[in-house]
């Protein structure tokens, strides 16, 4: 007896893309995202970085991936000639998809962080709790910008050309996930972990494109994206690397030591556990 296909949904995602690209288009639509990126980064977050404090510099570091969703909107309404909102799939089921997927691992993450043991030793308050609370609604939206520009350019605009290609998942889900995860590539954090990260990012990538694959939407990527940038930027985040809108920081001394193959294990299998959160409820 034949196994039904877990990606049937992904059929009509990918057929957005109505005609096979070349792999030269594909490569130069990457290449023009990544030097908006960093246009903008030099352009505009840089000078801001330079005059103004940790949580401004956030804010607008997070708002300035919009840049990177509308590269992707030029590149799917002026290259490849489709309407932009094909990124996302039918409005409807994305939106549906996106608040499921986003409710499964909230409810997961948020357990593991109340229930015991408890370990906090290494935590310290970033912000007043009232000047968290009222910058929130700010921080969530910029968020939703950040994971739905990333969402948009990986799992969107790239996930699609590259399955009009090719119909395997290794090109259309794991190429993508290894180009996300090497753009998550940190200088500035010491080398192991950063590494560590790297490949986090890559699991993490993979994970998004099997969700978009078996809803046929944006929509469950973008919800456990939005969920996992919560809780590592705005709930707790690393200190000195992007933590401006965190109620809480870790040390990043604390933070290396604690970086090995084992604490990456965990951390992939709490992944696996998110992943798993938004399948069930989404039922796919």
């Amino acid at each position: 007896m034949n196994q039904p296909d877990p990606y049937r949904a992904a059929r009509d995602f990918h057929a957005a893309v109505d005609h096979k690209p070349s792999w030269l288009s594909i490569a130069a639509g990457f290449l023009a995202v990544e030097i908006v990126f960093m246009l903008s980064g030099a352009l505009i977050v840089a000078p801001v970085a330079e005059v103004a404090g940790s949580t401004v510099t956030t804010l607008v570091l997070m708002a300035s991936f919009a840049f990177l969703g509308a590269t992707a909107f030029w590149l799917a309404s002026r290259v490849q000639r489709r309407s932009p909102a094909t990124l996302f799939g039918p409005p409807g089921a994305a939106l549906r998809d996106g608040i499921l997927a986003a409710k499964g691992p909230f409810v997961l993450f948020f357990t593991l962080s109340v229930l015991p043991p408890w370990n906090y030793s290494g935590f310290s308050l970033n912000m007043a709790p009232v000047a968290w609370a009222l910058l929130l609604p700010l921080s969530l939206v910029v968020v939703l910008i950040q994971t739905g520009a990333e969402e948009v350019v990986y799992r969107g605009w790239l996930q699609q050309s590259l399955a009009r290609i090719s119909p395997s998942p290794v090109i259309w889900m794991v190429l993508p996930s290894v180009l996300f995860g090497v753009a998550h590539w940190s200088p500035e954090m010491p080398r192991d972990a950063a590494a560590a990260y790297v490949i986090w990012a890559i699991f993490f990538g993979i994970a998004c494109a099997d969700l978009t694959a078996r809803t046929g939407t944006l929509g469950a990527a973008l919800g456990f994206h939005f969920v996992t940038n919560l809780f590592s930027i705005v709930i707790t985040s690393l200190e000195g690397f992007g933590d401006g809108l965190a109620l809480f920081t870790i040390p990043e001394a604390l933070a290396r030591s604690e970086v090995n193959s084992i604490t990456l294990v965990f951390d992939l299998f709490y992944l696996w556990m998110g992943w798993m959160a938004c399948r069930i409820a989404l039922r796919r």
